[in-house]
């Protein structure tokens, strides 16, 4: 599928409404809101894997993140053989902390290896993870699974790109020496999941370089949508805004993109899917 072409120059007066709907042929046919962030967060829950190597970067590492359901994670269901609803594919994880600060120290030698391992913990939600959790209360989505570009946690974009020049690239998930990783992300898929490209738009030949061979992996991928600048593949409007307009912008037309181009058996699917959960007292 093609990327939605948008322009985010001007902030439309229409993100100042927190309930939106899409019109489609002059006709309402979905409806949407734009929830707190308490709400959310009240909603559902985020675990990540997260590590750190020896003579790495102070800040350490994320390799995976999963937002939840919280009725799906009480439901009893075993999270290691539940598959995404949607992938999201990011820039590098920020800030993002698990709950317990203790995290696993590695070796360059041993860290390909740990990767492949389930190493899920508790994480803090941040304001980026909101803006899934949104998504996924308005489409039905019960779990989100987020990789990125880069695993490297670092909060300012300023800090991040100088740290991956000239760098070995094993510190992304799509450099060769991580093939495994990878195929076991895509190869835990339904039919119908789809890839939300979301990595951001900055231009620094370092991460486009990356950028390039996440494209390359995504190529034989059916259903991957994204946000792109000036119809540049390689340029995907980021989640986050410190701007509220601009926060609620990018929803709003992330919203309207995965109403364009997802099938409608998508989210009948979801429907299917979630009412066959067993309930949390019927499952003990």
């Amino acid at each position: 599928m093609k990327g939605y072409i948008l322009n985010f120059s001007e902030v439309h007066t229409y993100a100042d409404q927190l309930d939106m709907k899409i019109l489609f042929r002059g006709e309402i046919v979905m409806s949407y809101k734009f929830y707190s962030k308490e709400e959310v967060r009240d909603k559902y829950i985020a675990k990540g894997s997260f590590y750190s190597v020896e003579q790495g970067y102070y800040k350490g590492y994320r390799n995976d993140l999963h937002i939840l359901d919280r009725n799906l994670v009480e439901s009893g269901l075993n999270l290691t053989y539940s598959k995404p609803d949607i992938l999201f594919i990011m820039m590098n994880p920020g800030g993002s902390e698990p709950i317990n600060k203790q995290i696993n120290s590695l070796t360059k030698d041993n860290l390909v290896k740990w990767l492949l391992k389930d190493n899920l913990v508790d994480a803090i939600p941040d304001e980026t993870q909101d803006q899934i959790m949104r998504i996924m209360w308005n489409t039905g989505a019960q779990h989100s699974r987020i990789i990125n570009i880069s695993d490297i946690r670092e909060g300012s974009s300023k800090k991040f790109y100088p740290l991956i020049k000239g760098i070995e690239d094993i510190h992304s998930i799509f450099s060769n020496e991580r093939t495994n990783e990878l195929d076991n992300v895509f190869g835990n898929f339904d039919s119908d999941t789809f890839i939300f490209k979301a990595w951001g738009v900055n231009e620094n030949l370092s991460f486009r370089s990356l950028v390039g061979q996440c494209l390359k992996k995504l190529s034989k991928e059916a259903n991957v949508i994204g946000l792109e600048k000036n119809n540049d593949e390689f340029l995907c409007y980021h989640p986050y805004s410190p701007n509220p307009k601009v926060l609620e912008l990018w929803f709003n037309n992330a919203m309207e993109l995965i109403y364009k181009e997802i099938p409608e058996e998508w989210f009948s699917m979801l429907k299917r899917k979630y009412d066959k959960l067993p309930s949390k007292a019927s499952n003990t």
